[in-house]
Protein backbone atom coordinates (compact mmCIF):
# COMPACT_ATOMS: atom_id res chain seq x y z
CA UNK A 1 0.00 0.00 0.00
CA UNK A 2 1.68 3.29 -1.07
CA UNK A 3 0.41 5.21 1.97
CA UNK A 4 1.48 2.62 4.54
CA UNK A 5 3.03 4.15 7.69
CA UNK A 6 6.07 1.89 7.26
CA UNK A 7 7.03 4.20 4.38
CA UNK A 8 6.95 7.37 6.52
CA UNK A 9 10.27 9.19 6.77
CA UNK A 10 9.67 11.88 9.37
CA UNK A 11 7.58 10.26 12.10
CA UNK A 12 9.06 9.62 15.53
CA UNK A 13 10.01 5.94 15.75
CA UNK A 14 7.50 5.13 18.51
CA UNK A 15 4.63 6.78 16.62
CA UNK A 16 5.56 5.00 13.41
CA UNK A 17 5.73 1.64 15.21
CA UNK A 18 2.28 2.20 16.72
CA UNK A 19 0.80 3.16 13.34
CA UNK A 20 2.37 0.15 11.64
CA UNK A 21 0.97 -2.09 14.37
CA UNK A 22 -2.50 -0.54 14.06
CA UNK A 23 -2.42 -0.81 10.27
CA UNK A 24 -2.99 -4.54 10.64
CA UNK A 25 -6.48 -3.71 11.91
CA UNK A 26 -7.49 -1.87 8.73
CA UNK A 27 -9.73 -3.42 6.10
CA UNK A 28 -8.49 -2.71 2.56
CA UNK A 29 -12.02 -1.99 1.31
CA UNK A 30 -12.54 0.63 4.00
CA UNK A 31 -9.20 2.26 3.20
CA UNK A 32 -10.15 2.36 -0.48
CA UNK A 33 -13.46 4.06 0.32
CA UNK A 34 -11.67 6.62 2.52
CA UNK A 35 -9.22 7.41 -0.27
CA UNK A 36 -12.05 7.78 -2.73
CA UNK A 37 -13.40 10.68 -0.68
CA UNK A 38 -10.18 12.32 0.49
CA UNK A 39 -7.72 12.35 -2.39
CA UNK A 40 -7.30 15.28 -4.78
CA UNK A 41 -8.79 13.28 -7.64
CA UNK A 42 -12.15 13.38 -5.85
CA UNK A 43 -12.24 17.14 -6.11
CA UNK A 44 -14.64 19.60 -4.53
CA UNK A 45 -12.70 22.54 -5.95
CA UNK A 46 -15.68 23.82 -7.87
CA UNK A 47 -17.69 24.10 -4.64
CA UNK A 48 -15.29 25.37 -1.95
CA UNK A 49 -15.86 29.05 -2.69
CA UNK A 50 -19.45 28.59 -1.52
CA UNK A 51 -18.32 27.41 1.92
CA UNK A 52 -19.39 29.98 4.53
CA UNK A 53 -18.17 28.06 7.56
CA UNK A 54 -14.94 29.13 9.27
CA UNK A 55 -12.36 26.52 8.33
CA UNK A 56 -8.93 25.75 9.73
CA UNK A 57 -6.20 24.12 7.67
CA UNK A 58 -3.03 23.20 9.56
CA UNK A 59 -0.45 22.02 7.06
CA UNK A 60 3.16 20.90 7.13
CA UNK A 61 5.30 22.85 4.67
CA UNK A 62 7.76 19.98 4.21
CA UNK A 63 5.00 17.96 2.52
CA UNK A 64 5.55 19.42 -0.95
CA UNK A 65 2.60 17.54 -2.45
CA UNK A 66 0.35 19.80 -0.36
CA UNK A 67 1.83 23.11 -1.60
CA UNK A 68 -0.62 23.54 -4.46
CA UNK A 69 -3.75 22.38 -2.59
CA UNK A 70 -2.82 24.64 0.35
CA UNK A 71 -2.37 27.61 -2.01
CA UNK A 72 -5.66 26.78 -3.71
CA UNK A 73 -7.53 26.65 -0.40
CA UNK A 74 -6.04 29.96 0.68
CA UNK A 75 -7.07 31.62 -2.60
CA UNK A 76 -10.46 29.99 -3.11
CA UNK A 77 -11.99 29.62 0.34
CA UNK A 78 -13.22 32.92 1.76
CA UNK A 79 -13.33 31.68 5.36
CA UNK A 80 -10.18 29.57 5.57
CA UNK A 81 -7.39 30.15 8.04
CA UNK A 82 -4.14 28.46 7.08
CA UNK A 83 -1.52 27.67 9.71
CA UNK A 84 1.79 26.38 8.38
CA UNK A 85 4.08 24.21 10.48
CA UNK A 86 7.74 23.42 9.71
CA UNK A 87 7.05 19.67 9.45
CA UNK A 88 5.75 17.07 7.00
CA UNK A 89 2.44 15.27 6.59
CA UNK A 90 1.65 14.32 10.19
CA UNK A 91 1.33 17.84 11.59
CA UNK A 92 -0.71 16.74 14.60
CA UNK A 93 2.14 14.41 15.61
CA UNK A 94 5.26 16.18 14.37
CA UNK A 95 4.21 19.63 15.61
CA UNK A 96 1.67 18.65 18.24
CA UNK A 97 2.00 21.80 20.34
CA UNK A 98 1.60 24.14 17.37
CA UNK A 99 -1.29 22.04 16.03
CA UNK A 100 -3.10 22.02 19.39
CA UNK A 101 -2.51 25.75 19.89
CA UNK A 102 -3.93 26.50 16.42
CA UNK A 103 -7.04 24.43 17.15
CA UNK A 104 -7.56 26.02 20.55
CA UNK A 105 -7.23 29.55 19.15
CA UNK A 106 -9.50 28.73 16.21
CA UNK A 107 -12.24 27.34 18.46
CA UNK A 108 -11.96 30.26 20.89
CA UNK A 109 -12.68 32.65 18.01
CA UNK A 110 -15.55 30.57 16.65
CA UNK A 111 -18.98 32.15 16.98
CA UNK A 112 -21.43 30.66 19.42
Amino acid sequence: MPIHPARARRLPADVQAALVSDSRLLRPGAVAKTLLHTVPESSVRDRVAANRVPTLLVAGVKEKEFDEPRSFARAAMPHVEVVEAPVGHAVNIQAAEQFNRALEQFFRRAPG
